[in-house]
C-alpha cells in the first residue's frame, strides 16, 4: 500500500497553514515522510514545534493511509518562541533584504503562540487522531520524552538554541537512514539574501561541524527555505 492523501485534504491543510509553510515546503514534508514509510524505516515520527498542528495532522493522515503503527509525538511550549540569542541576529543589513533584516529584529519571545486546545480542536475538526503531546520548552521535554528510535523528524524551532537542543537529543535517536527535515534552514550560497532566521543554519553548522553528515537543501518558494538529511549508517 502506497502512502497517499486525498488532494482536497492536502489543499485544505495548505490553505489553513500557508502563512507558516508554503506549498512546496508542505509537499517536501509529504514526500519525505512517504519515503520513510515506503522504505519501512523503523522508529516513531516526531515534530518539534507544531504551532496549530496542521503539519502534524498531515503527517498523521499519511501514517493512517498505510495503517502504520508508528506513533506521532509533537513537542511545543504552547507559549510561543523562547528568548533569542545573538546567534539569531544579523549584525547589519548588507547581506540581507531590508524586509528580512527588519523581520529578523522583530521576531522574538512569544511569537507564534498557539494553545494546546487549538491543536486538539484542529485534530477534531479534520477527523484525525490526536498525537502524543509533550508540552514545554525543548530543554524540559526532550531529555525525558523522546522515543528511543526515530524514523522521521520535522524540526521547526526557528531559533539557534532551540534548534541546537533539538539536534542534540533527536539526532542520536534517529535511526540509520532516518530522515530529519529542517524548516527555515537557509544557505546563503543558494538563497542569497533571503534569511530571516539565521540561527537555524548556525545551529546546524555547529552541531555537524566535525561530522561527515550531509545536509541537502530543498527547493522552495522565494521567501521560504528547507533542508533535510538522511542519517548516515555507522561504519
Amino acid at each position: 500500500m502506497n502512502p497517499h492523501i486525498d488532494l482536497a485534504f492536502f489543499y485544505q491543510i495548505y490553505e489553513k497553514n500557508r502563512a507558516m509553510m508554503g506549498f512546496a515546503e508542505l509537499l517536501n514534508l509529504y514526500h519525505l515522510l512517504s519515503r520513510v514509510l515506503l522504505e519501512k524505516t523503523e522508529g516513531e515520527v516526531v515534530e518539534l514545534g507544531c504551532y496549530k498542528g496542521f503539519t502534524a495532522i498531515l503527517m498523521q493522515k499519511l501514517l493512517d493511509s498505510v495503517a502504520s503503527d508508528k506513533r506521532l509525538f509533537v513537542y511545543d511550549s504552547f507559549e510561543g518562541l523562547p528568548e533569542k540569542s545573538d546567534k539569531d541576529l544579523w549584525d547589519n543589513a548588507e547581506n540581507i533584504r531590508k524586509c528580512d533584516f527588519l523581520d529578523n529584529k522583530r521576531v522574538g519571545k512569544g511569537w507564534f503562540k498557539a494553545s494546546r486546545e487549538t491543536l486538539l480542536e484542529n485534530c477534531k475538526k479534520l477527523k484525525v487522531k490526536e498525537p502524543i503531546i509533550c508540552q514545554g520548552f525543548f530543554d524540559e521535554t526532550l531529555p525525558l520524552n523522546l522515543p528511543n528510535k526515530i524514523s522521521f523528524a520535522h524540526l521547526d524551532a526557528d531559533f539557534y538554541s532551540s534548534t541546537l537542543t533539538a539536534l542534540e537529543h533527536v539526532y542520536p535517536r534517529l535511526v540509520d537512514n532516518g530522515i530529519l527535515l529542517i524548516d527555515d534552514y537557509c544557505d546563503p550560497k543558494i538563497f542569497s539574501k533571503k534569511n530571516t532566521l539565521p540561527g537555524v543554519k548556525r545551529a546546524c553548522d555547529e552541531f555537524f561541524k566535525n561530522t561527515s553528515q550531509k545536509i541537502i537543501n530543498l527547493p522552495g518558494l522565494p521567501n521560504q527555505s528547507q533542508a533535510y538529511l538522511v542519517k548516515e549508517a555507522k561504519g
